[in-house]
């Protein structure tokens, strides 16, 4: 090796060592997660939750109650709750459907979320013990906790806040949403933020003018981001990339919603 050579070599390593002495602590941060599955119960049922945070987060921490979509806490609904606890937050994955259950078809999918939509009771009492459980958590505050739905569990969270006030801020994204969805909401003092793709199939055309002038007459702090060319499903690669199936992820718009949901919470959990 001639000097030239020697010099660059030298210099290359020299900057590789800087920049791993100077970052590798942030990014190893995001990895450092303890993970917990929690047992909780709903009159006689048990349920088994996933509860994650960063292994250094002081006690009285800001949480985030994350509702799953219709598969319950499968890998996707894990991976999330790791990203956002990588954020500085305690993440807990309610389970809807009792004994940890969670879906690997479609057809199991319907079978299991099929008794909670419909009976919008069920729902709420399950969300509850979901947030009870949580709050019984020792490192969270329990005056800080913020939900976040996807998909069937965004529809999940608009019911819990409507009966929750120790809430104190709620997320959905691509929820399964409708006009009716947002009746009784009137008295509720909980921020929304709605994460939507325009193309989204679950939402009929003709139905989201009625779900904002609701949104608008409930009196409640709201906000909603609408996706061009985005349809269902836009935050989970498991969807594959093509949109005409109607449900596709789309990693552009599953950051810009990532950003959106981490700056929302940052906000109302101070």
């Amino acid at each position: 090796m001639d000097k030239n050579n020697e010099k660059i070599f030298s210099s290359i390593i020299f900057l590789l060592t800087l920049y791993i002495f100077l970052f590798y602590p942030f990014v190893a941060s995001t990895t450092e997660l303890q993970r917990k599955a929690i047992e909780y119960k709903e009159g006689d049922s048990l349920f088994i939750g996933y509860l994650v945070y960063p292994e250094r987060i002081e006690t009285n921490s800001p949480g985030v109650l994350l509702i799953p979509e219709w598969w319950g806490v499968n890998d996707f609904a894990k991976s999330m709750a790791d990203r956002i606890a990588g954020e500085g937050f305690l993440v807990f994955v309610m389970d809807m459907y009792g004994q940890g259950k969670y879906a690997k078809t479609m057809e199991e999918a319907e079978k299991l979320s099929a008794p909670i939509k419909k009976d919008p009771l069920l729902m709420r009492k399950r969300a509850l013990a979901g947030l009870k459980a949580f709050e019984k958590q020792s490192l969270v505050d329990s005056a800080r906790i913020g939900v976040v739905g996807f998909s069937l569990g965004g529809r999940v969270a608009i019911e819990l806040a409507k009966v929750a006030g120790g809430i104190n801020g709620v997320v959905t994204v691509y929820g399964s949403l409708s006009p009716s969805l947002f009746t009784g909401l009137q008295g509720v003092k909980i921020p929304l933020l709605i994460l939507h793709g325009y193309s989204d199939p679950l939402v009929d055309d003709d139905e989201l003018p009625g779900i904002l002038n609701m949104l608008d007459s409930s009196g409640i702090k709201w906000k909603m981001v609408i996706y061009g060319g985005a349809v269902h499903g836009f935050s989970n690669p498991a969807y594959g990339n093509d949109p005409a199936s109607g449900t596709a992820y789309n990693k552009a718009v599953s950051e810009d919603a990532f950003r959106e949901m981490i700056g929302f919470f940052k906000s109302v959990l101070k």
